[in-house]
């Protein structure tokens, strides 16, 4: 469970959120889901959490992925403005290495989502956001997809589109969360439903933007 609370007023700032009177709130679930004193509300929610972390491991990357927040979520660890994303219904994350600490860390997330009135709040208008079939029953405001931790490598796949074929041609597209140099080697292999390696091969790739693109082929594919 996460601690929650409304912000009518839009009147809190991250400074001030001690001594106040938090309830416990499930995530991934919308506000007006669970509170039915919420059903209508719209406009700010705050949400807290405290973790423990035992170590920072060296040459790791922390990121907390928001599966879905609607709408605006503006991020805070350990009291510390991390970034923010506007958007209620694809995911996002954020890199908080710089911001973790051996022990307990906090995460506090501020999500607006703006009132149904023509006059915008904080500068966004509900008329023109996108809204889900869903909005035409109760809103779904505040956390309501799955927030996790991940721990990877400084270097790592952030995204990766594999296309195959029926005669076993594959193309590979993805994109790396960074490089120190065009040049890049990367190594693919590729096993069948029983679990032998069919494909082992190292690539030596020029990058464009971070992004690689290359094609491979099987002999023999199994098609299904």
């Amino acid at each position: 469970d996460w601690d929650f609370i409304t912000d009518p007023k839009s009147e809190l700032k991250i400074e001030s959120l001690q001594n106040i009177d938090w309830r416990k709130a499930v995530v991934p679930l919308s506000w007006q889901a669970q509170f039915e004193d919420l059903r209508d509300y719209q406009g700010v929610g705050w949400y807290k959490k405290a973790f423990l972390l035992n170590e920072i491991e060296p040459e790791k990357l922390y990121i907390i992925k928001f599966d879905a927040v609607d709408y605006l979520s503006r991020l805070y660890i350990n009291k510390e403005f991390v970034g923010e994303n506007e958007g209620g219904y694809t995911p996002f994350e954020f890199d908080i290495t710089q911001y973790l600490k051996s022990g307990e860390n906090e995460i506090i997330l501020r999500v607006l989502d703006p009132l149904k009135k023509e006059k915008p709040t904080e500068g966004i208008g509900y008329y023109h956001i996108p809204h889900g079939k869903q909005t035409w029953y109760v809103q779904t405001s505040g956390i309501w997809q799955s927030v996790s931790i991940l721990i990877k490598p400084e270097q790592y796949i952030k995204r990766v589109h594999i296309t195959p074929t029926i005669d076993g041609k594959i193309s590979f597209e993805g994109i790396l969360n960074k490089s120190e140099s065009d040049q890049q080697k990367i190594e693919i292999k590729i096993y069948d439903p029983s679990g032998d390696e069919i494909l082992n091969r190292e690539e030596s790739l020029t990058l464009k933007e971070n992004m690689f693109f290359f094609n491979e082929e099987i002999t023999n594919p199994q098609l299904w």
